[in-house]
């Protein structure tokens, strides 16, 4: 009898483990050219979705224009921005990425103007 109780307490404290990894880990996918990469982030907010697809920034890319997004990849973008920045303003979402691209580009010495 003692056995199957720490055997139900181990899988509660297991099941209790996993609903917690699930609703505060993220796992984003990054699409590159020649491969696919993913990372994991803690989500700023919790939620049962795990992968996360950003379609603004594709890695080696330049970042797509937010106006350019089509309505079921803007609400992607705004699920993975409240997710992972905790933003739910997209247009501040947005410049993180925009900015990092523009710092790349000036650290690679590329003119913005191309």
């Amino acid at each position: 009898m003692r056995v199957k109780r720490s055997r139900l307490i181990v899988l509660a404290v297991g099941v209790l483990v996993a609903v917690c990894f699930q609703l505060f880990i993220g796992y984003e996918q990054i699409d590159r050219h020649d491969s696919d990469v993913s990372e994991f982030f803690v989500k700023r907010y919790p939620s049962f979705q795990f992968v996360y697809r950003n379609p603004v920034h594709c890695g080696e890319c330049d970042v797509a224009p937010l106006e350019d997004l089509t309505p079921p990849e803007l609400k992607e973008f705004e699920r993975y921005c409240r997710a992972r920045h905790g933003l739910d303003d997209i247009a501040a979402c947005y410049k993180i990425y925009d900015d990092w691209q523009k710092q790349v580009r000036r650290n690679l010495g590329i003119d913005e103007a191309n």
